[in-house]
Parts: structure tokens; sequence; C-alpha cells
């Protein structure tokens, strides 16, 4: 495969991406997704941003082509070079998906429709990494696209991590979906 050939397919499988998440979010999609849920197959198609903030379980991740998995790398929309470009970069990949977001304190709890975050910038590489909250004490993260995840009482203590922020995210078309929503959702994601 060219370079060109591999640049134009890394492009559509990101267009394709998006449109699959923004589809999830639009029906009404809830995370609440946990640690244990991910699958061998599943769990190279994501990383902490995707882990964090758009919280699949299997069943949705699966639908999601290799190629397609770069929906879930924040570099994908936009600069991440600094602390404000982070922040500029990560309220505009949410705003792709219609996901409301705020800052909040670590003592805040979500509501039923969203879910907490911590967010970091790291010091030594231009990158960064992102915590979700499971519940008020637990959280957990996942590193990269590898199978390398973890639950922690307290955010893991990491040299070169900077923090960011917490942050609450909302889906305000939250709704619980019924088995039959969740199915139709699911061979929607097939036909996209």
């Amino acid at each position: 495969m060219k370079f060109k050939d591999l640049q134009t397919s890394l492009i559509l499988g990101n267009l394709q991406g998006a449109l699959k998440l923004k589809h999830i979010f639009l029906q009404g999609f809830l995370p609440n997704r946990g640690l244990s849920s991910y699958n061998n197959k599943t769990i190279f198609l994501t990383n902490c941003f995707g882990h964090a903030c758009m919280n699949l379980p299997d069943n949705l991740l699966s639908r999601f082509k290799p190629e397609e998995r770069y929906v879930f790398k924040l570099s994908s929309y936009g600069k991440i070079n600094n602390t404000k470009n982070l922040k500029k970069t990560f309220l505009k990949a949410m705003k792709c998906y219609n996901l409301k977001v705020k800052t909040c304190s670590q003592q805040d709890v979500p509501d039923e429709n969203s879910w907490k975050i911590v967010f970091f910038k790291n010091t030594y590489v231009e990158d960064y990494h992102f915590f979700k909250y499971e519940t008020q004490k637990v959280i957990s993260h996942k590193l990269g696209f590898t199978d390398d995840r973890e639950l922690s009482i307290n955010v893991p203590h990491y040299k070169n991590l900077e923090l960011i922020g917490y942050y609450m995210i909302t889906n305000p078309n939250a709704k619980q979906l019924s088995d039959t929503e969740m199915k139709s959702l699911e061979e929607k994601l097939e036909t996209m």
C-alpha cells in the first residue's frame, strides 16, 4: 500500500469511526462499562482517552474496525503540544459527539447522565493521560492501544504527569437503552 493510500485510509477510518461515535451518543448511550468488560479482541481498539471519555462496552467497541480506532486518539482532533492546546482539543473532541463537559472537583459526584474523569498532561513527552472514576473512590485507566489496564483506589502517582483537571462529561441525550434498542444500535453500527 502506498503512503497516500494509507493516509487516505486513516482519514476515512477516522471519519467512519467519528460517525459511529456520534450515532452512539445521539441514540442516548450512557456509559457504564466497568473495567472487566473488555475482551482480548476489543481491548486493543481503544486507549486512555477512549476508555475514560467514550467508555464503550465490548458490544459497541467491537463494531469499530482497526482503522477506525484513531477516533480514540486525542491528537486526531487537534494539537496536543501544550496544556492550553490539550484542553482545547479535548473540548473540541467532546463537542464532536454532542457530549457536554464542565470542570469539577475531585469531590463532585456525577448524576445519572454523567461520568467523571481526571485529565493529565505528560511533561516528559508530548502526550496525555485520562482516568475514569468508576465510583467515587475507585478509578480506572488504560495505557495506549495495549492490554494494560488497571483499577485503583487512588489516582496512581506517575512521574511526569501534571494535572490538567477534573471534568464531568454528560450525554444530554442519555437514556437507559432497552435490550432491543441496544441490539438495534449494534446492527446500525455494523452497516455504517
